[in-house]
């Protein structure tokens, strides 16, 4: 695996045209830093297996979170990575190797610039300088290639379309999520380090530095307690006994979107949540303390 240090700073460009990059490829590993506005998401995306919609045959996307990254700057966060060994589907790829354009199907999305479980075209690759990136991936503002250029990424030529001053890669994305997330396209998010492509890998999750760990459910989990369940105003997190960390709690929706995230006080052991407002409905709450996470899935009535 290559830095993302090295990858924008210490390449050179490359005269010949390189063949097309596939981007749906199974193995493939995206490790993402995600710091924006201070709540840390850091995870790992990954290929595996396929599904065919429309007679069209995606590559799987899943996501899982990292849960040992405890640096604020993603410059210092070193492998191995631990990620949970609770997975989330994150949406669905497809190359047109012929169009050298990537579809997807993404299942989440942070706003609702673009619809879910639709269809959409990601990145086109046939572009020139001057050409207009066309989509909802682009509407927040126009977009106008500045150039396209043939480089080294990860050990591979890859053509990279510019309009920015991080180029989307072939085979790769955009940094930091092959799913071009809007708010970090459009918003800057990565020029502001809140968010970047740590490393991008093929292979086994061995090979690319990552390390699965178990996550604790509640159900077998004495050290967290919950209530109500279901609830319909708020939910009370009870720790069984105060500890030297400061837990963090968490609650999403089933696609993975963040809705709360707080800190239990140190020498506290509880918090309430209040959940008036979400749609009745499952959700996933979660609490980490240092490298120790539980989960446990709560109604809202």
């Amino acid at each position: 695996m290559y830095r993302l240090t090295c990858l924008f700073f210490c390449l050179t460009t490359l005269p010949a045209l390189a063949q097309y990059q596939p981007m749906a490829v199974e193995g493939n590993k995206w490790i993402v830093f995600d710091n924006i506005a201070g709540i840390a998401n850091h995870h790992v995306l990954f290929t595996e297996g396929d599904s065919t919609v429309d007679g069209q045959t995606f590559r799987k996307v899943y996501r899982s979170e990292i849960t040992n990254i405890t640096t604020g700057s993603p410059w210092e966060a070193e492998p191995p990575y631990e990620i949970s060994d609770l997975r989330r589907l994150h949406g669905l790829l497809r190359d047109d190797t012929v169009a050298q354009r990537v579809y997807a199907r993404p299942t989440f999305l942070p706003f609702d610039f673009c619809p879910t479980d639709t269809t959409l075209l990601l990145y086109d690759f046939s572009v020139d300088a001057g050409d207009t990136l066309t989509g909802c991936f682009y509407d927040c503002y126009p977009q106008i290639v500045d150039s396209v250029r043939v480089k080294a990424f990860y050990g591979q030529l890859r053509r990279a379309v510019y309009n920015g001053p991080f180029p989307f890669i072939e085979g790769i994305g955009a940094p930091p999520s092959p799913f071009l997330d809007i708010d970090n396209n459009c918003i800057a998010l990565v020029a502001k380090g809140q968010a970047a492509l740590l490393d991008f890998c093929q292979g086994s999750f061995a090979e690319c530095g990552l390390v699965v760990t178990a996550t604790h459910m509640l159900s077998t989990d004495q050290s967290v307690s919950i209530f109500p369940n279901p609830a319909r105003t708020q939910i009370q997190v009870m720790l069984r006994r105060t500890t030297s960390e400061t837990p963090i709690i968490t609650l999403s929706d089933l696609h993975g979107r963040v809705l709360q995230r707080q800190a239990i006080p140190r020498g506290s052991t509880g918090l309430p949540l209040t959940v008036a407002n979400y749609p009745a409905g499952v959700y996933l709450l979660s609490v980490q303390s240092g490298t120790r996470r539980v989960v446990e899935r709560v109604v809202i009535e």
